[in-house]
C-alpha cells in the first residue's frame, strides 16, 4: 500500500489469523464435497466477492478498501510462488 502504516501485531495474532485460513480452506473443502457439486473456482470468486464486500464495507474510505484488497492479492500471490507447487487436481497442469 502507498501509505502503508507498519502494524505491529503479535504471535498469538498471528497464529489466530493461520487458524483462520485453515477454518476457510475445511470450509471450501465442504463446499466441494457438498451433495450439490460447486466447482472450486465457483467457491474462490464468492470468497472474494465476501471479503471485499467486507473491505468496503470496514474500511475508512474507499480508497483503503481497494488498497486493501490489492494487498491481499499480491501477498497471496507472493506466497503462492514461494511455495512448491505440485499437480492442479482440477486442471492436470502443474503450476
Amino acid at each position: 500500500m502507498e501509505n502503508e502504516e507498519t502494524v505491529e501485531i503479535s504471535q498469538e495474532q498471528l497464529d489466530v489469523l493461520f487458524d483462520f485460513r485453515d477454518c476457510l480452506l475445511d470450509l471450501v473443502a465442504d463446499v466441494s464435497k457438498n451433495e450439490v457439486e460447486v466447482p472450486p473456482y465457483e467457491v474462490i470468486y464468492n470468497g472474494v466477492i465476501f471479503f471485499a464486500r467486507m473491505a468496503f464495507d470496514m474500511a475508512p474510505s474507499e480508497e483503503v478498501a481497494r488498497e486493501t484488497i490489492k494487498a491481499g492479492i499480491e501477498t497471496a500471490y507472493e506466497e503462492w510462488v514461494m511455495e512448491e507447487r505440485e499437480c492442479c487436481p482440477n486442471c492436470s497442469v502443474t503450476h
